[in-house]
């Protein structure tokens, strides 16, 4: 009889334990112009996914350096492969709040190209030894191209990226971060649905802007044009106004300095990808 309760409270304790470390880990919303196949955007993706750290409530989509469809497919694509469908992918905004492709070609027409313009670029005349995500020409958003790495099988989540990021901030006041890795057209959305998100979040985290203008930006072009708040300057500016508890930001001068650094010691950067996530 002893043995027996003493197995009993062994196991409470061990089920005790279990859900204090699961409360734990870190709920995020992971906030991504997810480009695929085999992108740095994708990348992020799955460190979230690897980690024993974190609770991914979900991924949102947004365009960027995609149109937001494609990213949606390319996630759902991803989750299936790395076996982890029990994830949620929602997708969210298909525009910038004001900026566009018109707006950005005329631009071009009175001072110069931008080397890189995510959704709206053209990289159709670049050699077949490119990477699919890096030579794929313009097409309009509605369009749907065949992936590389196979349809998915499941579907997104029927609800808008802006709607899931407040319905999850209201379901876990003080315990969610919002990590953002693209554009953040989702979170300005969200900010003027429910202007409490910033007050119920726990943190934001982003990728954005440049702090030297010599240093960064699109394909070195200018830090402050950094790609991500290039694309939705007015989402940049709403989010940024608003009373986030904590917020924390990556620059584009970070990644910069990572690459090079790679390329000094001789690696490319099939094999810099490699080694960040561990692989062989």
């Amino acid at each position: 009889m002893k043995a027996r309760v003493t197995t009993i409270l062994l196991v409470a304790l061990l089920a005790r334990t279990a859900n204090h470390l699961h409360a734990q880990k870190i709920k995020v919303i992971v906030d991504e112009d997810a480009r695929g196949p085999a992108t740095t955007d994708m990348q992020s993706i799955l460190i979230f996914l690897q980690s024993d750290k974190f609770d991914v409530l979900g991924i949102t989509t947004v365009s960027g350096d995609q149109w937001v469809k494609e990213e949606t497919q390319r996630t759902l694509r991803l989750l299936e492969i790395a076996g982890r469908t029990d994830v949620r992918v929602v997708q969210g905004a298909e525009f910038p709040l004001l900026n566009s492709k018109e707006e950005s070609d005329r631009w071009e027409g009175l001072y110069g190209k931008f080397r890189y313009k995510g959704c709206w670029s053209d990289f159709s005349d670049r050699p077949a030894s490119t990477p699919p995500a890096f030579r794929a020409g313009y097409h309009e958003p509605d369009v749907a191209l065949p992936l590389v790495e196979g349809p998915p099988h499941t579907k997104p989540h029927d609800e808008t990226a802006a709607h899931f990021i407040v319905r999850m901030v209201r379901k876990y006041p003080g315990e969610v971060v919002v990590w953002a890795g693209g554009p953040l057209t989702n979170i300005a959305l969200a900010l003027r649905l429910d202007p409490e998100v910033p007050t119920l979040a726990k943190e934001l985290v982003l990728m954005g802007s440049g702090m030297y203008a010599d240093n960064g930006g699109i394909s070195g072009v200018d830090g402050r044009r950094e790609f991500n708040w290039w694309f939705d300057p007015e989402a940049v500016r709403i989010t940024m106004r608003a009373p986030w508890k904590k917020i924390t930001i990556t620059p584009i001068d970070n990644q910069r300095r990572d690459r090079k650094s790679g390329y000094a010691g001789g690696s490319l950067p099939h094999s810099i990808f490699r080694r960040q996530l561990h692989v062989g």
